[in-house]
């Protein structure tokens, strides 16, 4: 009993700190940086493969079998959601070559090419970014 309560601590201490995490591309390869913006679990996840992939403009096909990847004249976008400030103007998502569906409340969905998520996440209104997920049906 001991022995689980030490692990359940040693959780807690090292394992559940709140991170917030961004990325920095190199060209080819994604590596994770501090940002202020805040990270879901599964965009973590999806940003650690990422870095596994060896050229951004030609994911791997189990990569994009994973994620909701969608190739628009040649680009590979990850459909996300957005956190944004009241002030947030859609301009800069535009000029990074994101695509944007009308602001709902305080969130935006959008297509964010892989290649400018660094960029993305650098973005000051910006206060949290989810992918989306992929669903199934049972």
């Amino acid at each position: 009993m001991k022995f689980y309560q030490i692990i359940f601590v040693l959780a807690v201490l090292f394992g559940c700190k709140p991170t917030k995490e961004g990325t920095k591309t190199d060209n080819t390869q994604t590596v994770m940086t501090d940002s202020a913006v805040e990270l879901s679990a599964p965009t973590k996840i999806f940003l650690n493969d990422l870095k596994k992939e060896k050229d951004l403009t030609e994911v791997s096909e189990s990569f994009r079998s994973k994620y909701l990847i969608k190739e628009i004249d040649g680009v590979n976008y990850i459909s996300a959601f957005i956190t944004v400030s009241s002030d947030f103007k859609v301009q800069p998502l535009n000029e990074l070559g994101v695509k944007t569906n009308p602001k709902v409340g305080d969130r935006i969905s959008v297509l964010v090419p892989i290649e400018a998520i660094n960029e993305v996440l650098t973005i000051n209104d910006i206060s949290y970014f989810e992918i989306a997920i992929k669903g199934s049906l049972k």
